[in-house]
């Protein structure tokens, strides 16, 4: 049944979704999610990621990338949408620049954490003096187009649809989060994102996703919400597990140099990757590359994932507190076109 209603949840948002084409050699678009910005106390999840948040965009918005926040923006469970803002003016004032430079290179999506601002009143009240006239949609669809033909559509949306503790009892979880998880947090400065602190209940949602995805033809489904990166429909510890087997399988004697190196590094981000996760190993050992997802802005050591299309490519990134240079943020990519032939074929 969870299932059935994250299917029922996700058809929804996709007929009420905000319609946009993008070509493809032009596009240049990164997508961050779960962010969960509070108040700079010790229940705020996106405080230690705030600087490499910031440098991230300042590289996005110089490189003439649009910026597409996927939900979970603000963290509206916890506090009042006046008091967060005003927390996180600059921030804001910074993903307002995307909007302000040549041309409106700016999408913000709601999430079950911020669904507040699927008010137009509320986003005018908060928002609006940081955005000017900015429209908050659910979701959106993308057609993505090769001069005149489509190659696909991708499906933008946070998420938590169809979740019976985001979406049908919604009032009742922020209600618990902002009167007495917040609480707790602040009393016993606790790190715990949210929305689902159980690895194997996100494992069953990014699998319930996948599968609603994969029955959907030529859709690439990208979201947040589960805070876990997924890239062609892996687990990232999945595809970087099977980096690792691809040279750990051979004989030491038969790898050369470098390749021995790569075996160590590849190592060295299978167990980064794992000790995030909790040491769980979750291969969804899936083939269909139609389910991705942004991982969140709120990691508790201040490495942000995301994201990106741009080159004709789609690529999971991660910003880190470990390296300064933009051209180590890759994890995974993949060539578009490849990616929607392997779903037409």
């Amino acid at each position: 049944m969870g299932s059935e209603r994250i299917w029922k949840g996700l058809r929804e948002a996709l007929d009420r979704a905000d319609h946009i084409d993008w070509q493809l050699e032009q596009t240049r678009v990164i997508i961050f999610s779960d962010l969960h910005r509070g108040q700079e106390d010790h229940a705020d999840d996106f405080r230690q990621c705030k600087a490499t948040y910031h440098r991230a965009l300042g590289y996005y918005l110089e490189a003439g990338y649009t910026l597409v926040v996927l939900g979970d923006s603000e963290e509206l469970w916890e506090g009042w949408p006046k008091k967060v803002v005003r927390t996180y003016q600059d921030s804001l004032k910074l993903e307002s620049l995307f909007r302000k430079s040549d041309g409106d290179r700016y999408i913000k999506v709601w999430g079950n954490h911020d669904d507040q601002w699927q008010f137009p009143g509320r986003v005018s009240a908060h928002l609006a003096p940081i955005f000017g006239n900015l429209e908050v949609p659910e979701s959106v669809l993308v057609r993505l187009l090769v001069g005149d033909e489509e190659l696909g559509q991708i499906f933008l949306v946070h998420g938590h649809q169809g979740t019976a503790g985001s979406d049908r009892f919604g009032k009742y979880s922020r209600f618990f989060v902002r009167w007495g998880w917040r609480p707790i947090q602040r009393l016993f400065k606790i790190k715990l994102t949210t929305p689902a602190v159980d690895f194997a209940l996100r494992g069953d949602h990014d699998h319930a996703m996948y599968e609603w995805a994969a029955a959907t033809p030529g859709l690439v489904l990208i979201v947040g919400h589960t805070h876990r990166p997924v890239f062609v429909s892996q687990p990232h510890v999945a595809v970087l597990e099977r980096k690792y087997r691809e040279l750990a399988d051979r004989p030491a004697e038969s790898l050369t140099p470098e390749e021995l190196e790569q075996k160590s590094l590849a190592r060295a981000e299978l167990e980064w990757a794992l000790a995030r996760q909790g040491g769980h190993r979750i291969d969804l050992n899936r083939h269909r590359p139609c389910y991705f997802n942004a991982g969140c802005c709120s990691f508790s050591d201040g490495d942000i994932t995301g994201i990106e299309i741009a080159g004709g490519e789609i690529r999971l990134v991660r910003w880190s507190t470990d390296h300064h240079d933009p051209g180590k943020r890759f994890l995974d990519r993949q060539d578009l076109q490849n990616v929607f032939a392997r779903l037409k074929a």
